[in-house]
């Protein structure tokens, strides 16, 4: 924090700034600008990595709120470390840990999975996950005996999380379906069918009270109208929607008396959604409805 500070202009502008790679003695060119503005919402800290500058949620000034929102929901994975997931913010709790154990954040990876490979930078498209190591790495804090780590996710739609601390230990980090069913329950569904639809930011939640296995195995649709077809992938403009149903069939979760879905829409401007349940045959329910502004 205090490199990165130290090397902002004092009129709040941007600044080429060369600098060299501590391990290679490589030199680094990298823009330098005020966090503000520049990073989604919160305290946070500027940081370089792979010569781009990167926001990186600051866990000494954002530990009391990160830690109590964490707190306040369930983990969605647990290890060496409690993972929970809020939304987009994903954060690592580790209670009684040592001076140590901040250390070893140096061997922490994070690994996510987006559902369209298009979405990941280019340098990763060879791969098929975003590598995202650094930033647990770099927000990690050790404070009142607790070591603590806070990241947000890309924002782009994400089939899959993955983190752990190489050759400890792993696990995969679920949607958090407790807390998106309490906060669909704090709202107005925007459609109703046997499944309420409500909205959160980019992300639908489908939720159903007394739900038998069988009404949540069948097969959903969710088809996705853009305003403007050249957004569509290139797969699909043909059809004239965006085809999501596999992202939602099968992946629906119990979560006490509910059934609970969770599918992150396209970040493209959306005309309408359709979206239902069908046996193969026929459609057995059916909304449409659009979005939202």
């Amino acid at each position: 924090r205090a490199f990165a500070d130290s090397l902002l202009p004092s009129d709040g502008g941007e600044r080429l700034v060369r600098t060299r790679d501590f391990r290679s003695g490589a030199p680094n060119f990298f823009w330098l600008a005020p966090a503000a503005g520049r990073c989604p919402g919160g305290p946070h800290v500027v940081r370089v990595y792979a010569n781009t500058l990167r926001c990186v949620l600051d866990p000494v000034a954002y530990f009391g709120a990160a830690r109590r929102q964490a707190l306040a929901r369930e983990p969605v994975a647990r290890a060496r470390y409690d993972v929970y997931r809020d939304g987009r913010q994903l954060t690592w709790v580790r209670d009684g840990c040592t001076a140590e154990e901040v250390g070893r954040f140096g061997r922490f990876f994070l690994h996510v999975h987006p559902r369209d490979a298009g979405d990941l930078p280019g340098w990763r498209r060879g791969y098929d996950f975003d590598n995202l190591d650094w930033v647990p790495r770099h927000s990690a804090v050790r404070i009142d005996g607790n070591c603590v780590a806070v990241a947000l996710l890309p924002d782009y739609p994400i089939a899959r999380v993955r983190t752990g601390q190489i050759g400890v230990w792993s696990a995969d980090v679920p949607p958090d379906y407790a807390g998106a069913l309490r906060d669909a329950l704090a709202t107005e569904p925007l459609a109703r069918g046997d499944f309420a639809i409500y909205r959160n930011g980019r992300t639908l939640t489908y939720v159903r009270d007394g739900c038998t296995d069988e009404e949540a195995a069948r097969p959903f649709f969710l088809h996705i109208h853009a305003e403007d077809a050249k957004d569509l992938p290139d797969d699909r403009r043909a059809h004239g929607f965006d085809n999501l149903d596999a992202v939602l069939t099968g992946n629906v979760e119990r979560v006490g008396g509910s059934c609970v879905a969770i599918v992150d829409l396209p970040d493209y401007p959306i005309a309408s959604i359709r979206t239902g349940q069908h046996d193969g045959t026929r459609e057995l329910w059916a909304v449409e409805f659009a979005p939202p502004e």
